[in-house]
């Protein structure tokens, strides 16, 4: 078998990975952000392979269809970080979040039109602009994996932001960077350093297929699955537990310190913290302590607003009093509750 001959079976087989774990998002958490986020970055994986199959400033400027190869690639870094805060955070990003990866797939096809269309001048500046702004995003990506894992109540998912998000930001970064040398007579050798890339790819690709596939956890991705009566998998409830943890978080109001993770509460507790994670995830339906944590704060927030006698209490106070930490988080962390703003709410409840 030639060199040429293995490149090509191993961008096949790396396609083939990232199709096949395509299915399975689509089949089991296509209602979930980060099962749709997540199918949109494996497609612009594939783009990127495809799109190895050119040497930029050697075959000239692409045609029609190579431009859409083009732009799913250099989506790739976005899509990365959008898939981490949907898929570890939890959450839908907005319009501004697309706005951003949208802004970087333009610099960096600013930087390509520069190179099909030898404007030297602006060649070294629009590189680094696009280059930039996706080892950023990528960069950032990584950030919000290794942010929450402490708080991820998951412990699949736990190890998969470690070790397999990790290895795919390092990835994404390595091959920015690399690709920075992919110039005739530059560096080193374009095709040559591109199949190597993709052999990582592939490698990646079949590791992260491996884990996922043998994760036999539906809420993996999308919502927490409550238990049910009839669900002879689901864990007992641990009764004891559970209500030494209520009586804790009512009676200490444990949820407005600044700082409270959960080894300390299991250690107040007395408990091991795997047993307090179970506890949290399993049995109350919350996928991240934070999340658990603001479940308390919001219903001291709501009762605060709909209580008369605190109608000019300036809604950041109250929350600031509830124990979030500044008003961005507690926006969003009401609306996604509530369907409202705070303000919309205390107008409801206290007849405008």
């Amino acid at each position: 078998m030639t060199w040429e001959e293995l490149n090509l079976a191993v961008k096949g087989g790396a396609i083939g990975i990232m199709l096949l774990m395509i299915l399975v998002l689509f089949r089991d958490h296509r209602h979930a952000p980060a099962g749709r986020i997540g199918i949109l970055f494996l497609l612009t994986v594939i783009c990127h392979i495809v799109a190895t199959n050119r040497v930029t400033g050697i075959d000239g400027p692409p045609a029609f269809g190579d431009w859409i190869f083009e732009i799913g690639s250099n989506a790739a870094p976005g899509l990365f970080w959008l898939f981490a805060r949907a898929w570890f955070g939890d959450e839908r990003p907005g319009w501004r979040s697309w706005g951003i990866v949208a802004l970087s797939v333009a610099f960096m096809h600013w930087h390509a039109w520069m190179l099909w269309n030898d404007v030297d001048a602006w060649i070294i500046p629009s590189g680094a602009a696009g280059r930039a702004s996706a080892i950023g995003l990528a960069v950032a990506g990584l950030y919000v994996a290794w942010r929450g894992r402490g708080e991820d109540l998951i412990e699949e998912r736990r190890r998969l932001r470690t070790w397999g998000i990790g290895a795919t930001g390092l990835y994404i970064v390595l091959v920015l960077t690399v690709e920075i040398g992919m110039r005739p007579g530059f560096l080193y050798s374009p095709s040559v350093a591109r199949s190597w890339l993709v052999l990582g790819i592939f490698l990646l690709a079949l590791a992260s297929a491996t884990a996922i596939m043998a994760t036999n956890r539906a809420d993996l991705f999308g919502a927490p699955q409550r238990a049910s009566d009839g669900d002879e998998k689901t864990p007992e409830l641990d009764t004891e537990l559970a209500a030494k943890l209520d009586a804790h978080m009512t009676g200490e109001l444990a949820w407005r310190e600044d700082g409270l993770t959960i080894a300390a509460l299991a250690h107040r507790l007395g408990t091991q913290e795997y047993r307090l994670r179970r506890l949290i995830n399993r049995q109350l339906g919350h996928r991240n302590f934070a999340a658990f944590l603001n479940s308390y704060r919001l219903d001291e927030v709501r009762t605060a607003l709909a209580d008369p006698e605190q109608r000019d209490v300036p809604i950041l106070t109250i929350a600031l009093d509830a124990g979030f930490g500044s008003l961005g988080p507690f926006n969003r962390a009401f609306r996604e509750a509530e369907g409202k703003t705070p303000s919309q709410y205390r107008a409801a409840k206290l007849g405008g």
